[in-house]
């Protein structure tokens, strides 16, 4: 997280963590607040949700959050984007249809889609999917043309 929101405050600088933690599946630890200027006009959050797994050590995924009040929604399940996006969903299924998940570790795990760094060996794997998470996350905010504020 410390290397994605040094990398996010050139690139999204709106984009900030939360101060508080609204429900345990929005930690203060890895969720950000990303505003609410957005073809729905709610407040968007995205969080982090890492693999609790032990043989999944190193893998997360990101879950997009829209609420109508500053804080957790008044549900959790994400029903439908276009009618009705209040609650979570899962970035990759809104961009790709297929879940997505980053592997920052060498594992078998076969998810809906699998990011993986070039090579393992590489001193930047982390920087590696911080490109990736950016690039979706950049696409996702134009699908709902999020903009800073």
């Amino acid at each position: 997280m410390r290397t994605l929101l040094k990398d996010w405050r050139s690139r999204f600088p709106w984009i900030e963590p939360v101060a508080a933690t609204y429900r345990p599946e929005m930690p203060k630890a890895s969720t950000v607040y990303c505003g609410a200027l957005n073809k729905f006009n709610l407040h968007l959050f995205l969080e982090f949700q890492h693999n609790a797994k032990p043989w999944a050590v190193g893998d997360f995924t990101v879950n997009v959050v829209f609420s109508r009040q500053m804080g957790a929604p008044s549900r959790w399940i994400g029903r439908d984007l276009e009618e009705d996006p209040e609650g979570s969903h899962r970035l990759g299924t809104l961009l790709f249809r297929k879940d997505k998940w980053w592997a920052l570790r060498p594992n078998d795990n076969r998810y809906g889609i699998v990011w993986r760094p070039v090579s393992y060996a590489s001193a930047n794997v982390v920087e590696q999917a911080v490109e990736d998470v950016s690039k979706d996350v950049e696409q996702f905010f134009e699908k709902i043309n999020q903009r800073a504020g």
